[in-house]
């Protein structure tokens, strides 16, 4: 009986050191659970923050597009509108050290002559 007794007591110390050793076993993944709880928070927290600093930079590159489209119209048009009295005219031949107003007599009798345009 007394070897009964002891099998059965050996057995007890056996189960109450699985069980010890049970209880830190779920400590420690209760730990790791939590651990990995509040990392992935902090990770969803970052994610949504990125999320709409990302649509604000899209709403900005947005609006950027649109006042360069607006710019470069406005700049075309300036242009046009600049350009829409010039003319340009070839091959009437330079003399050396031309004056403005030389040059503008010269392009004048062209175009009365040449082109038989009238003021």
């Amino acid at each position: 009986m007394d070897a009964r007794f002891n099998v059965l007591e050996g057995l007890e110390r056996k189960m109450d050191y699985f069980e010890k050793k049970l209880k830190k076993l779920w400590l420690h993944i209760d730990t790791v659970v939590q651990d990995s709880r509040k990392k992935v928070d902090r990770v969803e927290n970052k994610k949504d923050s990125m999320g709409i600093d990302i649509e604000g930079v899209r709403r900005r590159i947005s609006n950027l597009e649109q006042v360069s489209n607006r710019l470069r119209d406005d700049m075309n048009y300036e242009q046009s509108q600049s350009m829409r009295n010039n003319f340009i005219f070839g091959n009437i031949p330079e003399e050396e050290n031309e004056t403005p107003t030389k040059c503008e007599e010269r392009v004048r009798t062209y175009m009365s002559e040449k082109l038989k345009l009238t003021k």
